[in-house]
């Protein structure tokens, strides 16, 4: 997979808030989903998610993950679900 382009500073900080907000939201959906007896269901939309993984700088040696990855680490680890062996993002 080609990486597109290199983090520019507003993803940086938007990924550094995602952070701090997803695991608690996380939290709640998946507690509200086995309230539901659904447990293993969860739908994440991030339409401005960009492509999931960037460089960190212009030498292009190092990468960093996106959105969609930080997501998705996040619900894995926050579930009482075996983690998802391979993540897709489109």
């Amino acid at each position: 997979m080609e990486i597109p382009w290199i983090i520019e500073p507003q993803t940086i900080i938007k990924h550094q808030l995602l952070e701090q907000y997803i695991s608690p939201w996380m939290a709640i959906l998946f507690s509200t989903q086995e309230r539901f007896n659904n447990p293993e269901t969860l739908l994440y939309f991030d339409v401005f998610c960009g492509p999931g993984i960037y460089y960190t700088d212009r030498t292009k040696t190092t990468t960093c993950n996106g959105s969609p990855l930080i997501v998705a680490a996040i619900a894995d680890s926050g579930s009482n679900l075996p983690p998802i062996p391979e993540q897709s993002c489109h």
